[in-house]
């Protein structure tokens, strides 16, 4: 039993590390993308979009330390906590469609840049979500599994609202801790005071859980009928 159990660990063991870096090989290919862009057109602007996505990455890397490299509970709670706190970066990189100029000269390139950007950070946000319930699927039944996946789309929603709207960065809790705190207080004190919060907050909750669940369910039917 135990020889089984071990086995299944190092089994996820190797499966996330060929996520990553197939993630990172992803990231490469478009950074390369985006690199090209700057010889189209003699603009360095977009080059943004490598640093988000990267920012996207990270949380992926530090739940990979999380499982596998660090053994003390209150190391393993700390990259826990890094990783939620930059999770909102993956799917904040959709917004970065935002700065799309419609009167480019290589539009068609813009379009294609900005969706692969956006494309990929929703699958980084989507292997997040998949691997943490993998390996602590003994403390998730159904219910639990949904409200888990429905508070997580809620915090990376009030993430966006921050970034985009206000701001804000994920260094900013290392940065100016106090006044992130102090201004996250303000929003749910007085929600409609700030203009798009509430269209925010419901629009990319049910997104990002609507999201996570269709390909769940896409995945599932892919492996029962064609695995």
């Amino acid at each position: 039993m135990k020889s089984l159990k071990h086995n299944d660990q190092v089994n996820d063991k190797i499966f996330f590390e060929k996520i990553l870096v197939l993630f990172f090989v992803g990231l490469f290919f478009l950074s390369l993308l985006s690199l090209s862009r700057v010889f189209l057109t003699g603009w360095y602007s977009e080059l943004y979009l490598s640093w988000n996505l990267l920012l996207a990455f990270i949380p992926l890397v530090f739940l990979y330390i999380t499982f596998y490299t660090v053994k003390h509970r209150f190391f393993k709670f700390f990259f826990i906590f890094l990783s939620f706190l930059f999770l909102p970066n993956a799917p904040y990189v959709i917004t970065d469609s935002f700065h799309i100029s419609v009167g480019s000269p290589i539009i068609w390139f813009d379009t294609l840049l900005f969706f692969s950007f956006a494309f990929l950070a929703l699958v980084y946000y989507f292997f997040y979500i998949f691997i943490f319930l993998k390996v602590y699927k003994k403390f998730f039944d159904i219910k639990k599994e949904m409200f888990f996946v429905f508070l997580v789309s809620f915090l990376s929603s009030f993430g966006i609202f921050l970034g985009r709207e206000l701001r804000f960065n994920s260094w900013d809790i290392l940065n100016n801790p106090l006044s992130l705190i102090l201004k996250s207080l303000d929003i749910f004190l007085h929600p409609f005071s700030y203009n798009h919060f509430l269209n925010i907050m419901v629009f990319w909750t049910l997104f990002l859980f609507g999201f996570f669940y269709f390909i769940k369910s896409l995945v599932m039917l892919i492996k029962k009928y064609y695995v």
